[in-house]
């Protein structure tokens, strides 16, 4: 019964330890990174783009213009459409999550919800507009505009 047990749990190691090596428990290992270098407003502030998504201008007055934005990227329900719409609404940061994701809140009249989030470094940050559960792997993807 020992040896069962024995080679049981050597083979249960050797699977985990496989797996790990192989990437295969990094589904998300591009999404929640080491915590991202502290996010200041002002690196938020200009325009925002994405292949097929729209644009989102972000406003040092904490205003976030969205043209042309999937409507289920604005308000990270799934059971909304992707009809593209344009929006005002105004924008906060909250505080780090701990996974290296710095949510941003929208705020518009009574309600508010925080489903965009940026990642990455100074030089690399990203804006992912989540859709419904994080874990689920749906959003939209937006990459500041060079000035210039």
């Amino acid at each position: 019964m020992t040896t069962v047990r024995t080679i049981s749990l050597a083979v249960v190691a050797l699977i985990t330890a496989t797996l790990t090596l192989s990437g295969c428990t990094s589904g998300m290992a591009g999404y929640f990174e080491p915590a991202a270098p502290p996010l200041e407003s002002a690196e938020l502030i200009g325009t925002w783009t994405s292949d097929g998504a729209g644009s989102i201008v972000f406003g040092s007055d904490h205003s976030v213009v969205g043209t042309d934005v999937p409507k289920r990227g604005w308000t990270g329900q799934t059971d909304d459409s992707a009809t593209p719409t344009t929006r005002t609404v105004s924008w906060r940061l909250r505080d780090n999550t701990g996974n290296g994701l710095k949510p941003i809140c929208l705020d518009e009249g009574r309600s508010s919800t925080c489903m965009w989030v940026i990642r990455g470094g100074h030089q690399h940050r990203e804006l992912d507009l989540i859709v419904g559960d994080p874990d689920s792997v749906d959003w939209y993807r937006y990459r500041k505009t060079p000035v210039g």
